[in-house]
């Protein structure tokens, strides 16, 4: 398997996103969502940082939109066969900045994942 890059994502790979989720989660977005997050919240306040492989191919990402007295974590997604690897904690703590991690932080995420989310986060306190 390729070596993975974390980059900030764009529209295409927004679309790599909803239809890689539609197909293993069957989770449903819009492609244009991504231009509402960014209307809606601007450059600085939308952050969507992607892992893909150094040929291109999209493996997962994390989504944090900011707001002033919170954070949201959503589109935090990796692909079946790339997960176990530690993507997943990465992108987030690209995508979620330490100011952002010192306020409330909440996470729209796989119902799979709620005991990993939710035990790690509670050993933290």
């Amino acid at each position: 398997m390729d070596e993975l890059v974390m980059v900030p994502g764009g529209r295409g790979e927004f679309e790599d996103w909803v239809n890689a989720s539609s197909a293993s989660e069957h989770w449903t977005y819009s492609y244009g969502d991504y231009e509402c997050y960014k209307k809606m919240l601007g450059n600085e306040n939308f952050r969507f940082m992607v892992a893909k492989t150094k040929s291109g191919e999209y493996a997962g990402s994390c989504t944090c939109f900011i707001f002033p007295d919170y954070a949201f974590v959503a589109a935090y997604y990796v692909r079946p066969e790339f997960r176990g690897r530690g993507i997943g904690s990465r992108l987030f703590n690209l995508a979620v900045s330490n100011k952002v991690k010192e306020g409330n932080v909440g996470l729209h995420g796989g119902e799979f994942l709620f005991y990993r989310y939710f035990i790690s986060s509670c050993n933290e306190f």
